[in-house]
């Protein structure tokens, strides 16, 4: 199932703009509880605490999408044979965009073992010293690993990973009821799994997957409504889920705006709102917001903002411009994901300027 917004629904995503729509809503799903569960653990300040100051500046450039300040700031935590569980984590987070925003399968096979190699060794944290840290890095990564399994087709070894990640945040939860950040990343799964249309359940519940949106949202508000590192993250994800699925646009139209304002160099943000603006059919706006994206050297590509921005001047009746656009987007975009839609749009273009020869050229190219 290819992925149509691969960040959002890996930094998820991070996340799925329109997916939702349409899709019946499902209350929660009984479960037999396990027959052995691990005692709640309350956690004391040793392991309750949120990010160290270095953490936090790094885990800022990953939303940035400045991938490289974030590793730079990193690298010193991250020296020694057991680094903090905390430093690995944002280490995969901006890994794991990286891979999925640039969708250069050439990077996918060194990623893809970088990120096993992270996860084998939170799995030796947990034995050393328990703790909801080492547990959510172990969960978090493997998640990382699953959705870039998928989004580079390997489907099949992606829904394994995926079911032992939501095992591994489901145990977590159950350890450490009150660690959010658990809460947060088990909330999307339960989510996402819940919205799956019927017809393809079946295969979920043969991975032993269950969802509900009700619970999702609920263990997802828990950690959007309570300090912790990733709260702002849930909040996001959060808005996105109730533009998309309940219909209720306004939460993500006032955060995204509040976002985009108070940081006008993250990149992150500035997609987030043209995104909004333009389902939302603020065409104009939208654009505004694409001309002032922060750009440079510093900022991972993220080539898609062209084809959308190709959408909306096509929308306004400049072909012209829409055409630069998705050739851009086609020229130096590495991925297969929607290059048949831009071939499209740009045939489209064609054919609005009653270019017949340029239209037929683009048709060709639709099906190759």
């Amino acid at each position: 199932m290819a992925l149509r917004h691969p960040f959002l629904l890996g930094v998820g995503l991070l996340l799925l703009p329109g997916t939702f729509r349409g899709w019946p809503a499902r209350g929660p799903v009984s479960r037999a509880a396990p027959a052995r569960q691990a005692q709640p653990v309350a956690l004391g300040p040793e392991f309750s605490d949120g990010f160290s100051p270095t953490q936090a500046a790094a885990y800022a450039q990953v939303l940035k999408l400045r991938l490289d300040s974030a590793r730079v700031l990193l690298a010193p935590e991250l020296r020694g044979p057991r680094p903090d569980p905390r430093a690995v984590l944002v280490l995969d987070c901006a890994e794991f965009a990286d891979v999925v925003l640039r969708q250069d399968a050439a990077r996918y096979p060194a990623a893809l073992t970088a990120m096993t190699a992270r996860l084998e060794a939170m799995e030796q944290a947990v034995k050393r010293q328990p703790g909801p840290w080492p547990t959510y890095a172990a969960a978090e990564i493997q998640l990382h690993r699953a959705i870039a399994q998928v989004c580079f087709e390997d489907e099949i070894s992606g829904a394994w990973a995926l079911r032992q990640a939501v095992l591994r945040l489901e145990a977590g939860a159950r350890r450490y009821p009150t660690f959010l950040p658990i809460r947060k990343s088990l909330g999307l799964c339960q989510f996402l799994v819940g919205v799956v249309p019927d017809s393809y359940q079946w295969f979920l519940r043969a991975l032993g997957l269950r969802g509900s949106t009700t619970v999702g949202l609920a263990n997802l508000s828990r950690a959007a409504d309570g300090d912790n590192p990733f709260q702002l993250e849930a909040r996001i994800f959060r808005a996105l889920i109730r533009e998309g699925y309940y219909h209720q646009d306004a939460d993500v139209g006032a955060l995204t705006a509040e976002l985009a304002r108070r940081e006008p160099d993250n990149l992150l943000f500035c997609y987030l709102r043209l995104a909004a603006l333009k389902r939302q059919k603020q065409p104009d706006a939208a654009l505004r917001a694409f001309r002032a994206r922060p750009t440079g050297r510093g900022y991972v590509p993220l080539t898609y903002l062209h084809h959308i921005a190709a959408d909306l001047l096509l929308y306004r009746g400049e072909y012209a411009a829409a055409a630069q656009q998705n050739e851009f987007f086609l020229r130096r975009y590495p991925g297969r994901h929607y290059r048949k839609d831009a071939c499209f749009k740009l045939y489209l273009a064609a054919w609005l300027r009653h270019d017949a020869p340029t239209a037929a050229r683009w048709l060709a190219e639709i099906d190759r």
